[in-house]
């Protein structure tokens, strides 16, 4: 039986934090109109920011696009920029908090070679940045996800335990 859970965002999360950013936008127009000229100033650069904030939540709103794919052959941590790992690559996952905010922590057991196949630089030098700070270039934050942070926990565990080649 081939199975297969995607995972797509929260749209709840994601209308949750446009409202957010609106209310910030508003505020920071009110503000500017009543404020003095150094705080108008202050003020007034933070607008052009909320307001691509506020485009990009639309854009994720619009676009819904799939977040996270477990099948028999592995995890696509970003379906759309083809980053596959495969079972057998995987050591296990192990739970953090940063913040508010819980991740998990994809453990491999060939960090560098995925790092060296990564043609992006910027990403290259983010997945260089969390190997350092995580030990491991993968990491998943549940923040926008439409499932809970022990729920996927418990999925990528017994898939892993289910997939993964034996003596590997």
């Amino acid at each position: 039986m081939n199975e297969r859970i995607e995972i797509y965002p929260s749209r709840i999360k994601l209308l949750f934090t446009l409202v957010s950013f609106f209310i910030y936008f508003l505020a920071a127009i009110y503000t500017c109109v009543i404020a003095e000229n150094i705080v108008k100033i202050i003020v007034f650069t933070s607008i052009p920011f909320c307001g691509f904030f506020i485009y990009e939540i639309i854009k994720r709103l619009l676009e819904y696009k799939l977040m996270l794919i477990i099948d028999e052959k592995g995890l696509s941590l970003s379906p759309d920029k083809d980053e596959f790992i495969k079972w057998g690559n995987i050591d296990g996952f192990t739970e953090i908090k940063e913040d508010d905010t819980k991740i998990i922590i994809v453990q491999v057991n060939n960090a560098e070679e995925f790092i060296e196949k990564e043609t992006n630089n910027v990403r290259k030098k983010i997945m260089k940045n969390s190997l350092k700070n995580y030990g491991s270039p993968f990491h998943i934050s549940v923040s926008e996800m439409n499932v809970k942070h022990n729920t996927l926990i418990k999925l990528l565990n017994e898939n892993l335990v289910k997939y993964k080649p034996d003596g590997k």
